[in-house]
Parts: C-alpha cells; structure tokens; sequence
C-alpha cells in the first residue's frame, strides 16, 4: 500500500470513527491538497495525541515524535528498509511518557474494516487512482508509481 492510499484510509477511519480534528503535515502540494480535501486540516504546530507516519521517512518520524503532547502515541505505518535508523530523543520519549509503535501489513480483520470503508465510499478511491494501464502497459504503470508521476496506477486487463 503507498503513502497516498495509507493516509486515505486512516483519514477516513479515523473520521468515521468520530475524529474530529485530523491534521496532515505532508510536503508534497498534491498529497497535501487530497488530504485536505479528505477533510484533514493543514497541521500548524500544536500538540497531539496521536501521530500516524506513513511515509518511510527517518526525519518524519522523528519530527511527528516532536510533535505529541505528553502521553502522546507515535505509529510508524510503513515499511522502511532494513538498517534504517531514527534519531529520536530519548529524552522527549521519557518526559513526556510518549507509545512508539509500528504496524507491518494488516490482518484479514484489517482489511475487512478497509474494504468496508471502501464501500461505504469513506475512502475517497477515485481521488488517488490518478493513472489507469492496459495489461500490455503494466511496465509503463509500475514506472509511473516508482518515479511519482502517479499518486496510485492501476491496470485494467480488459482495457
């Protein structure tokens, strides 16, 4: 799952579970812009509760554990290559009690909870799918996810 479908999904679990106030602090404009448009607000400083990182970013985490109020929970919701090191201060991590965590994939119950949202249209699919390929142009999708020239392609075998 890529960056721009994780933070769609838990934007809108976190929504549909009466969230009220959900920030996204995201570099890239268009990233940035869906989100908003997802009905997550521009993050401008405050503290938090929780901080979900889906990107496999070390300067991310680190600065979403800066970020949480004292007893504050941190997700790591992504998979970052073996080796990678976080510089987090384990000072801030003790005075202020904050979770570290992390989440690699997602049960069967997970993806139930997903699929459902899909269908209940909370999931704003057709905002991220920004590229569709024929089967014979599979290479040509791949490389538009892998380069970032697509939030999300799909293939089509029957296009």
């Amino acid at each position: 799952m890529d960056e721009a479908i994780r933070s769609a999904t838990i934007i809108a679990a976190a929504r549909s579970r009466g969230v009220e106030h959900v920030l996204v602090r995201e570099p890239d404009l268009t990233r940035r812009s869906l989100a908003e448009r997802w009905g997550a607000r521009a993050y401008a400083g405050e503290r938090v509760a929780v901080a979900v990182v889906t990107t496999t970013s070390p300067r991310a985490l680190a600065d979403a554990a800066e970020t949480l109020a004292p007893g504050g929970r941190l997700l790591l919701h992504a998979d970052p290559p073996a080796g990678t090191v976080v510089a987090v201060d384990a000072h801030t991590l003790a005075e202020r009690e904050l979770r570290l965590t992390a989440s690699h994939g997602a049960g069967p119950r997970h993806a139930r909870a997903a699929l459902a949202l899909l269908r209940a249209g909370a999931v704003p699919a057709g905002d991220v799918i920004t590229a569709r390929f024929s089967l014979e142009l599979t290479g040509d999708a791949l490389d538009a996810q892998r380069t970032g020239a697509t939030l999300k392609a799909v293939v089509l075998p029957w296009a």
